[in-house]
């Protein structure tokens, strides 16, 4: 299968545009193969009904072009497993499908996973695992409350972890508000459920989210593995509290997202390191809700930019 050339809209944040180009250059240099025993994690947020325009820290994906992405998983052969078999595929507990595999992480709790994700997966029957803020069940509309919770996993296709408490980043935070945020959050789900919750995922996740005391109150507190937001691949021997996720959304159309798929993105992580650690990339407000509502309240985006318009010059590549 031969891939396009793509283009790319000088008025994309430098961010973005990096992030594509450095795709194309690794896919040209590597090419498609990502070589056998290795476990990706796409880690997706919301699943909107249309473009959200000015969402350049990449938190959405419309629902058409997710439908879109599953299907290419289809046709391409992946195995789609749960985030507890990707922790025991690493651990050596499991053995190694002979189908390359993929996992499907949705951080954040959003109602439309139910009303935009869940349809399609459950077609396909391909499982997945939601990280959830307990905090912020049913606070609002748009997130998912307790009944949609029993409702999915009921389903049997959809598994859960903990996402901290209230989505605080945990690394530097006092030893006792950390153990607060997991032990509540792993309580009230295992309480929810009736089931052991033993996966959890850093918020907001880079190297500048979690360090190892956090490990060590993640195993303290019952947890067996944890998943990051540094791009790349896990394989045989990973550290199954360092697990990585990469990152997919509106920017991801069938070019970018073979190239995921393939490692082409994996050289990321090397920009996380560099942004994380000097602060470059910090979160804005205070906590996810806040950034949400900045993406919402953006009519235009950068320079006056519809995201429609931006993801249409980004991603005309075609997988053929």
């Amino acid at each position: 299968m031969a891939l396009s050339s793509t283009t790319t809209n000088h008025r994309l944040p430098a961010k973005i545009r990096l992030r594509q180009m450095g795709g194309r250059l690794a896919f040209a240099i590597r090419g498609g193969d990502d070589g056998d025993r290795t476990v990706r994690v796409l880690n997706y947020h919301e699943i909107t009904d249309e473009q959200v325009a000015g969402d350049w820290d990449q938190m959405t994906t419309p629902k058409a072009l997710f439908a879109e992405q599953m299907e290419w998983l289809r046709g391409a052969g992946y195995r789609v497993i749960d985030a507890h078999e990707a922790v025991e595929l690493v651990a050596g507990t499991r053995p190694w499908p002979t189908e390359p595999v993929v996992v499907l992480t949705f951080d954040d709790g959003f109602r439309n996973y139910l009303t935009n994700a869940w349809p399609v997966l459950e077609r396909h029957g391909f499982p997945s695992t939601l990280f959830i803020p307990t905090h912020l069940v049913g606070q609002h509309n748009g997130r998912l409350d307790w009944s949609d919770i029993h409702h999915l996993a009921r389903s049997g296709l959809v598994s859960y972890g903990s996402h901290s408490a209230t989505h605080k980043k945990l690394r530097r935070l006092p030893v006792e508000t950390v153990q607060r945020e997991l032990q509540d959050s792993k309580r009230c789900l295992e309480e929810r459920l009736q089931r052991p919750v033993t996966l959890f995922a850093y918020p907001y996740g880079s190297y500048d989210a979690f360090d190892g005391s956090t490990i060590e109150a993640l195993k303290a507190t019952g947890f067996r593995g944890a998943f990051t937001t540094i791009a790349g691949a896990n394989r045989p021997g990973t550290d199954p509290f360092r697990l990585r996720r990469t990152r997919i959304s509106w920017v991801d159309g069938p070019a970018e997202f073979r190239m995921t798929l393939a490692g082409a993105f994996d050289w990321y992580a090397g920009y996380q390191w560099v942004t994380g650690w000097h602060g470059w990339c910090a979160p804005r407000g205070n906590g996810i809700v806040a950034d949400r509502a900045a993406v919402r309240g953006s009519p235009g985006g950068a320079g006056g930019v519809s995201a429609a318009s931006v993801r249409g010059s980004i991603s005309r590549a075609v997988v053929r």
